[in-house]
């Protein structure tokens, strides 16, 4: 869940912060915070701003969408055309 869907403020840009997660699923083969409670899980992305470890993605360019989608700030993070032109980017570069 994106810092702000715990005050149940759900946006694009807090869509975007859960598909990162997502990605990062897929990237890692795991799942992040796995074993935390709720409330340890706000207390450690919310409030202490952490995220899973990147070191875990090996594709960079991957780890750098996933890093623009975990953005804080949720005005910093892609919106959904940015993430499509960035996923069109990185398949024709991978052609």
């Amino acid at each position: 869940k994106a810092p702000e869907t715990y005050d149940r403020h759900f946006t694009e840009a807090s869509d975007i912060f859960s598909l990162g997660m997502v990605l990062y699923e897929l990237a890692t083969r795991s799942i992040p915070f796995k074993g935390q409670l709720l409330h340890q899980l706000v207390a450690t992305v919310k409030y202490e701003n952490k995220r899973p470890d990147l070191n875990l993605v090996s594709n960079e360019t991957m780890k750098h969408l996933i890093y623009w989608c975990w953005s804080k700030d949720p005005l910093c993070r892609p919106t959904c055309e940015q993430l499509l032109e960035f996923i069109a980017t990185m398949i024709h570069k991978s052609i």
